[in-house]
């Protein structure tokens, strides 16, 4: 099966392993509108494609994520969604390689992959609960990336060992028992979005944001 291309994102499947690499580094891999579709598109492969066994979300350059690209946050509110819902309902290995510093929604989804490993470039930051959510995390954090690439080469190697319906189904059986409330978590929080965004506050905030950027 020949690897799709897409713009915004990089695509390859090799030896049971199939690498997404978030792939916009001059905007530090902020995510806009077209390039939640491709992240979309890109799981939904992997997820039907025989010869994956296991999948990768990765960086290109220092920032794994910047969170939302808020040039057009307000449009990304269905698409969004959809995000989620796919990384909910993967159904093989998903694991992400945190290559440097990740904000907002590119930390809120690291929850919902199997495995995550850190560099040592790496920091998980959520701007609105900076402080409460300082200690929710703990980062196991690896020498550099590469060692990270290396461990996930042998995990590969060890998954595509065992029985790939085997490992899909106990999965499955794994997450069948929080599903419903993290599908219900994740619908709430999608309805409470949709009205936060429109909202003044929100709308002040995203402008403030963008004129001390204008000013760097």
């Amino acid at each position: 099966m020949a690897s799709p291309q897409y713009q915004y994102i990089l695509y390859e499947v090799k030896n049971k392993l199939a690498k997404i690499t978030l792939n916009r580094p001059r905007k530090k891999n902020a995510i806009k509108l077209d390039m939640m579709a491709e992240i979309t598109d890109a799981l939904n492969q992997a997820s039907k494609d025989d010869n994956v066994v296991v999948c990768l979300l990765t960086g290109a350059g220092d920032f794994y994520c910047s969170g939302n690209d808020l040039t057009n946050f307000q449009d990304q509110q269905d698409r969004g969604g959809k995000v989620l819902f796919v990384f909910h309902r993967f159904p093989k290995q998903l694991i992400a390689a945190v290559n440097g510093p990740a904000v907002g929604i590119a930390v809120t989804t690291l929850g919902l992959v199997d495995v995550v490993y850190a560099s040592d470039k790496a920091t998980l930051r959520i701007y609105t609960y900076r402080t409460v959510c300082r200690g929710l995390f703990i980062l196991h954090l690896l020498q550099d990336h590469g060692s990270i690439l290396g461990i996930i080469d042998r995990r590969v190697n060890e998954y595509a060992k065992l029985p790939p319906k085997t490992l899909m189904a106990a999965k499955k059986l794994c997450r069948d028992v929080d599903r419903a409330r993290l599908h219900q978590a994740v619908t709430s929080e999608l309805k409470t979005l949709n009205v936060l965004w429109v909202s003044e506050e929100c709308m002040q905030g995203v402008m403030n944001f963008l004129m001390r950027k204008s000013k760097l």
